[in-house]
């Protein structure tokens, strides 16, 4: 029987020291087996794309969630591509070998109530600097990072300074909260939605987007 494509590929990650590029996905009965993934002819751009297929189940099974997964390991030429794509039969998933959190960002959400009317708190990341505005004063402080895969890593942000303007009551509230929580980051992940730094658990996060 031919393979076909999974229903859903969930998450894709590079081990680095193989280096193998794996992904786990969703099939909606149980039954599938010998998960792959295979190089499609023809990649765009920076990108080497995959179709993540298995072998569908023959004859009558159970309607259960199940999980599957499929790994490839790259080749010397392989690994010069900066961007990996995988697709199911009803999504796809990206990652991306380079981690860039440079640039500039502007926050969404994250400092603990909503963000103020007519403020605006930012964060540019350069060559180890970050700079910005808190929402009345700027800071600026050193970070370094550390990857753990295509998307996300460690961050440690070092004491951070800022200039002394002295804004109303509601706006040093909100900015010493964001500053507060800024130095305490841990890890960052690059998401669809934008950059995401967690402190100290995962519950914890600012979400900025890109300016």
């Amino acid at each position: 029987m031919t393979k076909k494509k999974v229903p859903t590929v969930d998450k894709i990650y590079i081990l680095t020291e193989s280096p193998i590029i794996k992904a786990s996905g969703t099939v909606s009965t149980g039954g599938w087996t010998d998960g792959e993934l295979i190089p499609r002819p023809v990649s765009s751009g920076n990108g080497l794309e995959f179709d993540f297929v298995a072998q569908p189940p023959d004859g009558l099974v159970l309607p259960v969630i199940s999980s599957i997964e499929a790994s490839y390991k790259l080749s010397p030429e392989e690994q010069n591509y900066n961007l990996y794509k995988v697709y199911a039969d009803g999504n796809h998933k990206v990652i991306s070998t380079q981690v860039n959190i440079e640039g500039s960002w502007i926050l969404k959400s994250g400092v603990e109530t909503q963000i103020l009317p007519n403020t605006k708190i930012t964060a540019e990341f350069n060559d180890g600097r970050i700079s910005g505005s808190g929402g009345c004063n700027r800071y600026f402080s050193n970070y370094t990072v550390k990857p753990l895969d295509g998307s996300s890593g460690k961050i440690q942000i070092q004491n951070i300074a800022s200039t002394l303007i002295s804004c109303s009551v509601e706006i040093d509230t909100q900015e010493r909260s964001y500053l507060n929580a800024l130095q305490q980051v841990k890890e960052y992940k690059l998401t669809d939605e934008g950059l995401i730094l967690t402190y100290p658990s995962a519950s914890s996060y600012l979400l900025f987007t890109r300016q």
